[in-house]
This record gives C-alpha cells, structure tokens and sequence, in this order.
C-alpha cells in the first residue's frame, strides 16, 4: 500500500495519531500503523418511487383501520363509495395509485373529513381517539 509521507495514521498498538514513518511503525511503541479510515458514503436521497411507495403504504394501512374502525365490510364500503369491492381491496393493501376523487369518495362513504387521512400520525391517532375508534 503506498502512502504520502504526510498522511496521518493511527497505531494498531497504542492508537497514537501520527504521520507515516519510513519503517511504518509507530514512533512511541513501534507497533504497525493503519490508514486512516475511509471517509462515510453520503446518504443517497429516498427515490421518489420508494418514497410514493411508503407513502401508498401508509395510506393503505389508514383507509384499512378507519373501514374497520367504522364496523364497514368492503363489499358494504364499496357500494357507499360506488367503486368496486376489488378496488377497495386492491386500495387497501396499497397495491393502486390512488386519485385524490376516489379518497374523496371514501371519505365520504365513511363521514371522515379528507385532510385526516394526510394528517402526521399523532393527529391522525387523536382524531380516532376522538371519535372513539381506538
């Protein structure tokens, strides 16, 4: 391995930081010397495809509790909605790109108000509490 004469390296032995010597060996105990360590990766950013999947399966999970919450079978939910019971299905286990109309629907189907289901998770599990679902 070949090093600069000027870069810095840790004992193996004693852990003293010091400059490469020409034998590679420590100056206080002659032990062997280590490279420093490499720099860290920067973080890559979430891709915006995994990000619009966390966030399906978020919502998924949502649609799910409050259908339950609210004593709905999905076949029942579904004709209030007036989509198919495959779509609710489908919906809920966050395996469709939903549009903003069709939350609306549901929404109202289960006489939520829509902003809950976008709401951070302390406030959504308030609003529940408050209607006495959980």
């Amino acid at each position: 391995m070949e090093t600069s004469s000027r870069e810095i390296i840790r004992c193996t032995r004693c852990r003293m930081q010091q400059y490469m010597t020409q034998t590679q060996r420590c100056r206080r105990c002659s032990g062997d010397l280590l490279p420093p360590p490499p720099p860290p990766e920067p973080e890559q950013p979430q891709s915006s495809q995994s990000q619009t999947v966390a966030a399906s399966s978020l919502m998924a999970t949502r649609l799910r509790l409050v259908r339950r919450c609210r004593h709905f079978s999905q076949p029942e939910l579904a004709e209030r909605a007036q989509v198919s019971q495959q779509f609710i299905s489908v919906m809920e286990r966050g395996r469709s790109r939903v549009t903003l109309e069709t939350l609306e629907r549901y929404a109202r189907a289960l006489n939520l108000p829509l902003h809950v289901l976008f709401a951070p998770a302390p406030q959504f599990e308030r609003f529940l509490q408050k209607q006495g679902m959980v």
